[in-house]
């Protein structure tokens, strides 16, 4: 059995997705992940977690209502593999949804990482109004267990030797970071001093940029933003992503804190989305007096090839034995590798 599977930015809906892109196309890209799956699992199709890192239905750019397509695609995942968990983390694209499901004021009720450091959230009640649209995207699901969490979600290794964080990224970018302080410059983004505090000043941000912003060229203007973000990341994004973890999240605090319960506890994993470049890297910190290394994935983004941009597709995994394995996803499928005949 696997023991946790991480796929992001699938995009459903936008006219860049490669599942929007071809003839019956949610066949395809599924086929694609099964067969990545099946590579690394065998003929067992049995799943502890699988997580969902954002961006899955794009609520904000889709060209049709995404509802139905990741609705879809939800439930054949969940009927074809054994999942007993399955955890939703919203991106941007995607946080509206989890503006109808929870709303701002409940959300910051949960957001103390010493008392909830899980990251998961209450499921919609019938408190609001628009649950629907998130109940009706994993309506059908044959899973044992279904999580909502924002922005991390916290995963011990079963052998007790690796903790991971996961979150879509899209708090530590260029963009929620630079509007943010436009919009709120005595309280910029970039200075909070908590996960609360840094949803407080950028739940806002979010819901304008990717909800309720509509105007000619808006398309073209993600395109670029997608294209400027890609190359600030790769220059300053291991300052910001190190800030996030050390001064947002109080990562430091937390390892100490499992290490005094999980003696084994050996090495810290964070994994991302949001940038669609797939990448895997080790970084190096200081928690207390020990060095400690930090292994970084970045989940890329299952879009098609631009003028502007290349993305890279991932595929995380963690087997049995507390093991990881980052895939690259469709490079040797024939069905789709046309997309990519200028990326040799």
């Amino acid at each position: 059995m696997i023991e946790l599977v991480c796929v992001s930015d699938l995009h459903l809906g936008e006219g860049e997705s490669v599942q929007y892109r071809f003839h019956n196309p949610y066949q395809r890209v599924f086929a694609t992940l099964s067969r990545e799956i099946r590579k690394i699992a065998g003929n067992d199709r049995r799943i502890g977690t699988f997580v969902l890192l954002g961006d899955i239905p794009d609520i904000s750019e889709a060209e049709t209502d995404a509802f139905p397509d990741a609705a879809a695609f939800i439930r054949r995942l969940t009927r074809r593999f054994q999942i007993n968990h399955l955890v939703f983390v919203p991106g941007n694209h995607d946080h509206h949804l989890l503006d109808l499901a929870v709303g701002r004021r409940n959300l910051l009720k949960h957001l103390d990482v010493r008392k909830n450091p899980h990251g998961i959230l209450p499921l919609p009640s019938s408190a609001f109004r628009d649950k629907a649209k998130f109940t009706d995207l994993f309506n059908g699901c044959k899973v044992g267990k279904l999580s909502l969490c924002y922005p991390n979600f916290e995963y011990l290794s079963r052998n007790r030797k690796r903790l991971f964080w996961f979150t879509h990224g899209h708090l530590f970018s260029n963009s929620v970071l630079t509007v943010g302080a436009i919009r709120h410059p005595l309280a910029r983004p970039s200075k909070a001093r908590s996960v609360k505090t840094l949803v407080s000043r950028t739940y806002g941000v979010i819901e304008f940029i990717w909800e309720r912003t509509t105007f000619p060229g808006r398309e073209e203007l993600y395109e670029a933003l997608r294209s400027t973000e890609h190359h600030i990341f790769k220059a300053k994004g291991k300052k910001r992503l190190l800030r996030y973890l050390l001064g947002v999240c109080r990562m430091e605090r937390r390892i100490q804190q499992m290490r005094r319960r999980h003696p084994a506890l050996q090495s810290f994993n964070f994994v991302f989305g949001h940038t669609h470049d797939g990448f895997h890297d080790r970084w190096f910190t200081n928690v207390g007096r020990v060095r400690t290394p930090i292994d970084i994935f970045n989940t890329g983004g299952w879009l098609v090839v631009s003028r502007d941009f290349i993305p890279h597709t991932k595929v995380f995994a963690i087997l049995g034995d507390g093991e990881t394995v980052f895939r690259e996803a469709y490079y040797d499928n024939p069905t789709l590798a046309k997309i990519f005949r200028y990326r040799s």
